[in-house]
């Protein structure tokens, strides 16, 4: 996909903005190990958009088939067992796929059915309705949360700002 703005680094790097962390917060450090929860995968917006928008065409790029379709539609629809609590969100493989109704969900409640979102450590989201065909990043790049910080209803209004969006733009 020819991706120039999205690799590892142990090191901090000039070109990349830092992660926002609390004052005298130890928990958030730069590593070389990509084992664990220090990996540093850095992705800017414009990359993270088009990894949306290679999942929305399933895996077409340019009108060439980079992934069979078929995989992608795995990765992007319920495989969560029936047997989970039906309050958890429900997922495919690495998203988080809009299905049912579920209090625990990541994906706001006016996001339309069949869409799917993933989230990454530092805040960022990356929301994909393909009934809209429309892809959606936020970058919010900090590590932790203030105290009171409601993150379920934080990356839920996200989705739902976006929705509220487009159908105030088709009326």
């Amino acid at each position: 996909m020819n991706f120039t703005e999205t690799g590892w680094y142990g090191e901090v790097n000039e070109k990349l903005v830092s992660v926002i962390r609390m004052p005298n917060d130890q928990n958030w450090t730069t590593s070389k190990s990509t084992d664990g929860n220090k990996m540093n995968m850095y992705v800017s917006s414009r990359e993270l958009a088009k990894w949306g928008y290679f999942h929305l065409k399933k895996g077409n790029v340019n009108g060439k088939q980079i992934v069979s379709n078929e995989i992608i539609d795995i990765a992007t629809t319920v495989q969560s067992p029936n047997s989970l609590d039906v309050e958890l969100p429900q997922n495919g493989y690495l998203w988080f796929v809009k299905d049912l109704p579920a209090r625990k969900s990541e994906i706001g409640e006016l996001i339309s059915k069949g869409s799917f979102q993933i989230l990454g450590y530092t805040g960022v989201t990356l929301l994909v309705i393909p009934q809209h065909n429309l892809v959606a990043v936020r970058a919010f790049n900090s590590f932790g949360s203030p105290n009171g910080f409601d993150y379920l209803a934080d990356v839920r209004e996200f989705g739902n700002t976006i929705m509220t969006c487009l159908i105030s733009a088709s009326h």
